[in-house]
């Protein structure tokens, strides 16, 4: 398992479980679970302690699972087709204000992410709604002109998730973007434009 999934599990007072319900970290995890509970896994690391985490250009980071009805509370996606899956699709976009965020974060099971300032900084998600595979935040890159690019990890892993789908949160701030491309293990997947 991923330190990104161990930090996210146990940056988050809940994640979602297999059965789409809320677990604490340190609850066994259920039978279809991709965490096995393994010192490298959320239950065999201390809930109160996580270890810190480099979030390269961001200034707080959740990636791992969410509930998949937060899918549908989304703003705005821009809807991406994942290579070499027919039917899976990447959701790209940011959450500019508190109502869309507190929108999402109940559908998606995220809790205790970070106080976010909405005059000054926004949150950049990608979701993907294959519910399975695994996400990861890998660095937040400024560049000139209002342009920025987050680079996240995709590992094909193939459990299923049944309720609930992988996606990376990135708190950021806003600045003057106008333009947030996406890379996935190099390899554009889009950008979120007119920000």
């Amino acid at each position: 398992m991923k330190l990104t999934s161990v930090v996210f599990a146990l940056a988050l007072s809940s994640v979602v479980g297999s059965a789409g319900c809320a677990r604490s970290p340190s609850a066994p995890a259920a039978p279809d679970s991709p965490t096995d509970g393994t010192p490298d896994g959320p239950a065999g690391a201390p809930a109160d302690s996580p270890p810190p985490r480099a979030t390269p250009g961001a200034i707080a980071v959740l990636d791992g699972l969410i509930n998949l009805a937060g899918v549908g509370k989304l703003p705005n996606p821009v809807v991406v087709a994942a290579a070499g899956h027919a039917t899976d699709r990447f959701h790209l976009g940011v959450f500019t204000g508190l109502d869309q965020w507190t929108a999402f974060a109940a559908a998606a099971g995220v809790a205790d992410f970070a106080d976010v300032d909405w005059t000054t900084q926004m949150v950049v998600y990608v979701v993907l709604d294959a519910q399975t595979n695994e996400l990861g935040f890998k660095r937040f890159e400024l560049q000139r002109d209002g342009h920025a690019t987050l680079h996240i990890d995709w590992l094909g892993i193939e459990p299923y998730y049944q309720d609930s789908t992988p996606a990376v949160l990135a708190l950021v701030a806003r600045g003057d973007l106008d333009r947030i491309s996406v890379t996935a293990d190099g390899a554009t997947l889009g950008a979120i434009e007119n920000l």
